[in-house]
């Protein structure tokens, strides 16, 4: 939530009208409310210590603390950043920019949250490695101190200046950043997309069965709780994957290419198919490497293969016709009655 809150508001009404607002989103975990409030919390004042009590009843941490407004002899700190995050609380660092552009100087929360391994997780299957982008902060201040930020300064435009400095960081923390390639476990490799992690321990849990049952194989209880457990897991596991490619297709509709990949891969029907012909025998049965002869090739094939199926079976009819007639046997010896009428 962005706030300004003008000089002439009320400090009190402003107060209380923040703690109606913080209550009726008090049910979101996660929150940032940041803004120019014209309270200044450098000081022990009956106002000030108010507004940090509503916030800090709420879960807010502040993370700017220092002068963010100079002007002559007053150095007040009137721009503030609060977050509500627990697992957030020690990964975050609040910084302030001075700059001359206005007579606020620029806060500037980071969040630097540890990267979570079981991320892998859903990582594909069809690989054994998981491939992630870091930046290099050294390779990032070597080139944001190389950087003509002249452009940026002189911009009259507001919306201009702030899209070019916008621009400029997003490119040079893109040149800062390297590919690494970490090895996933097989224990943390995703089988397939509807086996959730829940179906994996559950996986697990029954492989621990079995290595119990191996050692103990005439255990009739063990036995049946083993079978028990492995059946209603295969059931399960169908049900996944049935509500999986249901809801794959459901929100494909429309889109028949999509369709046809997720019945393929339900049936783990595995295309072979490939687009590139590297060569062909024409007609003169010379080898065609040329893909537009290749092309023309196919062409005259297919323009003409009709009219010529066509001509063939009216050839092999006449002949058949022919050759039936010139084989039917000649007898000298036959007679032919004629039919008789009464005068």
């Amino acid at each position: 939530a962005c706030i300004y809150r003008s000089p002439s508001l009320n400090k009190i009404d402003f107060i209380d009208n923040l703690e109606d607002f913080l209550n009726n989103y008090s049910k979101f975990q996660s929150h940032i409310i940041c803004g120019d409030i014209n309270l200044n919390i450098k000081i022990e004042d009956i106002i000030c210590i108010k507004y940090l009590n509503v916030l800090s009843s709420y879960g807010f941490k502040s993370c700017i603390n220092s002068t963010t407004r100079s002007f002559g002899n007053s150095n007040t700190c009137i721009d503030h950043i609060f977050i509500k995050n627990k697992q957030a609380f020690n990964h975050i660092c609040g910084y302030i920019y001075q700059c001359a552009i206005t007579d606020h100087y620029s806060t500037i929360a980071v969040l630097s949250t540890p990267r979570n391994n079981n991320n892998i997780n859903t990582v594909n299957n069809n690989t054994d490695n998981h491939n992630y982008n870091i930046t290099n902060i050294d390779n990032l201040n070597n080139i944001l101190k190389n950087i003509n930020w002249t452009e940026v300064l002189k911009s009259t435009d507001v919306n201009v200046a702030i899209d070019l400095f916008t621009t400029i960081i997003e490119n040079s923390i893109k040149k800062s950043q390297e590919t690494k390639i970490k090895k996933i476990p097989k224990n943390k490799k995703r089988l397939k997309n509807w086996i959730t992690l829940g179906i994996i321990n559950s996986m697990r849990h029954r492989d621990r069965l079995y290595a119990k049952l191996k050692n103990q194989p005439f255990n009739i209880k063990l036995q049946e709780i083993y079978k028990k457990y492995r059946n209603l897991l295969n059931v399960t596991i169908k049900i996944a994957k049935d509500v999986y490619f249901y809801k794959q297709i459901f929100n494909a509709k429309g889109n028949n290419k999509k369709i046809w990949e997720f019945l393929n891969e339900a049936l783990d029907n595995k295309s072979n198919k490939t687009n590139f012909i590297p060569t062909i025998l024409n007609r003169q049965n010379q080898i065609v490497t040329d893909n537009i002869s290749i092309a023309n090739e196919f062409n005259s094939f297919f323009v003409s293969i009709g009219t010529n199926i066509s001509n063939k079976l009216k050839s092999h009819l006449n002949t058949r016709k022919l050759t039936f007639l010139n084989d039917i046997p000649v007898n000298d010896k036959s007679i032919f009655l004629n039919p008789s009428y009464f005068n």
